[in-house]
C-alpha cells in the first residue's frame, strides 16, 4: 500500500486519514471526505467558556485545581469539546429558566475523568456550592473515576450568570455510604456508552 499512497492526490490521504479507515487503498475517492468536512468550530470552540472561570474555583483537594482542570479541558478532543459545550450550554438554559433537572454528565475512559453539570433553581442558590460540592464527589464514585470536575450554572440579574466550578481526584475506592446513597436516592440520570467520532462532515443531498 505504501507505493500507492503516491499515487494519490495529499487530499485523498488526508480524507481517508479523517475517517480513519486503513482497511482499503489509497483511492481519490477519499477526496469527498475531505470536501464534505463540516467547519463546525463554534460547536467545540470553548476558549471563552474557560477564559474565565479560574475566580470561580470553589473546592478541590489538590491545591492546584486551576491547572488541573485545565489539563483535564486540554486532553479532551474536539468531538469531545462538542459534548462538553453542549451540556454546558443545556445547563445554562434550564437555570435560566429555573427548570429543576437532573445534572447533566459526561465521562471520559481515555482520560479518566468525567464532568457534571449541574444547573441550580433560583431556591437552592445559597446551597449551591454544597451541592455542587456533593454531586461532583457522587458523580466521580458513581462511575468509578479517578477524577471529576464539576459545574453549576446559577442565573442572577441582568441575564447574567454565576458558574462554579469544583475539581475532585484521587483513586476510587469503595465506600459504603455512598454506596447506600447512591442506591436509595441517586440524583443522576443513566448514563450510556458511546463512540464519538472525532470530526463531523455534511451530508450531500
Amino acid at each position: 500500500m505504501g507505493e500507492k499512497v503516491f499515487n494519490v492526490s495529499e487530499q485523498a490521504i488526508v480524507g481517508q486519514y479523517l475517517i480513519e479507515d486503513a482497511s482499503q487503498e489509497p483511492s481519490e475517492k477519499f477526496t469527498e471526505v475531505l470536501l464534505s468536512l463540516k467547519n463546525d468550530r463554534s460547536d467545540w470552540d470553548i476558549s471563552g467558556i474557560i477564559s474565565v472561570f479560574q475566580d470561580r474555583i470553589i473546592y478541590g483537594n489538590s491545591g492546584m485545581e486551576y491547572y488541573s482542570i485545565i489539563t483535564e479541558v486540554a486532553k479532551l478532543k474536539r468531538s469531545e469539546l462538542r459534548d462538553f459545550k453542549a451540556r454546558f450550554a443545556l445547563s445554562m438554559e434550564k437555570a435560566y429558566k429555573n427548570e429543576y433537572v437532573q445534572p447533566y454528565r459526561i465521562a471520559f475512559p481515555r482520560t479518566g475523568c468525567g464532568f457534571v453539570f449541574v444547573p441550580v433553581p433560583r431556591e437552592f442558590f445559597e446551597i449551591r456550592i454544597d451541592g455542587l460540592m456533593n454531586l461532583t464527589f457522587a458523580n466521580k464514585y458513581n462511575l468509578k473515576l479517578d477524577k471529576c470536575v464539576g459545574l453549576s450554572f446559577a442565573p442572577v440579574e441582568g441575564g447574567w450568570f454565576i458558574i462554579d466550578w469544583c475539581f475532585t481526584g484521587f483513586p476510587w475506592r469503595y465506600d459504603q455510604e455512598l454506596e447506600l446513597f447512591l442506591k436509595e436516592k441517586n440524583p443522576f440520570r443513566a448514563v450510556k456508552t458511546d463512540q464519538i467520532p472525532v470530526y463531523s462532515f455534511e451530508r450531500k443531498s
